[in-house]
């Protein structure tokens, strides 16, 4: 069913540019080094707990990370009003949108808060992952609820303008940007779909209206990075139950070809944090330094510690 999509937004989201935008350069293209380094892992790799920073503002519900230089970036959703179900569907929705506030946090590598910007838009208020292209961030706002709309920002690293780029009928939860062919990768509640845009000049276009169907299922990413030779690592859970009707939360990484959209490399996420949540929950950024990969991961709401691991 086609969900309505007020015109007024349609028409704000197309022209909220104060800025030309020029294409990434090709030296913005990442060393191949992160993704050589993740398909290298094996059952003999381990995780090791480098540093765990407190975080001093209030988180609220960490969605997304990514890192420029040595300033960190997280999107967050503050919940004034959780959605309600309805007892049966309408207009195609299980619920309606509740009510909050989207956030994007500017942060030092001490966990110290340098600056914040509110991202929502009516309805519009949920922030999901984000990717740093090498001069702009991108952030996905949906609603709160699955097929919901959502708006795709890119924002300015250093004057923290937003510019919304293109609208879509349907609840983007994370993004991340290939460099190597200037096209947003975005995908919906649960990571069922992928949708691409290509990048022309002060606006995206969407190539596939109908998205492309994720053929794994283990895990929904929360959260993607690109990682340079056309991939994209990606994190997230999934919540399980076993026969005593426990909810396991079963954390995992994944490297998957930005073309084709099939994972290369998989990895279990088996570290939690000190309240016992799954390190892969939402937030995430992956890096190579020395050789190393190196992870970090922000899992808790509201009182929140960025966890840093190396992979080794």
């Amino acid at each position: 069913m086609k969900h309505s999509f007020p015109r007024f937004l349609l028409l704000t989201a197309l022209t909220w540019h104060s800025t030309g935008f020029a294409q990434p350069s090709k030296q913005l293209e990442k060393e191949p080094q992160t993704t050589e380094l993740f398909s290298k892992l094996s059952e003999n790799s381990k995780w090791r707990k480098i540093a765990a920073i407190p975080l001093d503002f209030h988180t609220w519900h960490p969605q997304g990370l990514t890192k420029v230089g040595d300033v960190f970036f997280l999107t967050a959703v503050k919940v004034m009003r959780t959605p309600r179900r309805y007892e049966q569907p309408v207009n195609g929705f299980d619920r309606d949108t509740g009510e909050g506030e989207g956030l994007l946090f500017r942060f030092s590598a001490e966990g110290k808060l340098l600056d914040s910007l509110r991202l929502d838009h009516g309805s519009i208020y949920h922030p999901g992952g984000i990717d740093f292209d090498g001069k702009n961030i991108w952030v996905p706002v949906c609603e709160y609820r699955p097929f919901g709309n959502s708006i795709i920002y890119k924002v300015n690293p250093s004057t923290m303008q937003a510019t919304a780029m293109d609208t879509l009928h349907d609840a983007i939860g994370a993004v991340a940007y290939n460099r190597q062919s200037s096209t947003l990768a975005g995908m919906n509640w649960g990571s069922r779909k992928f949708y691409r845009w290509q990048l022309r000049e002060h606006r995206l276009q969407l190539e596939n209206k109908e998205g492309t169907v994720n053929p794994h299922f283990y895990v929904d990413y929360q959260d993607c990075n690109y990682a340079g030779n056309g991939q994209m690592i990606c994190s997230g859970l999934r919540a399980y139950q076993n026969s005593t009707g426990e909810n396991i939360r079963l954390g995992g990484l994944e490297m998957i070809d930005m073309q084709s959209y099939t994972a290369t490399m998989q990895w279990p996420v088996t570290e939690y944090s000190a309240k016992g949540t799954v390190m892969s929950q939402n937030p995430f950024y992956i890096e190579s330094v020395n050789g190393k990969l190196q992870l970090f991961f922000i899992p808790d709401d509201n009182v929140s510690v960025m966890y840093i691991y190396r992979l080794e």
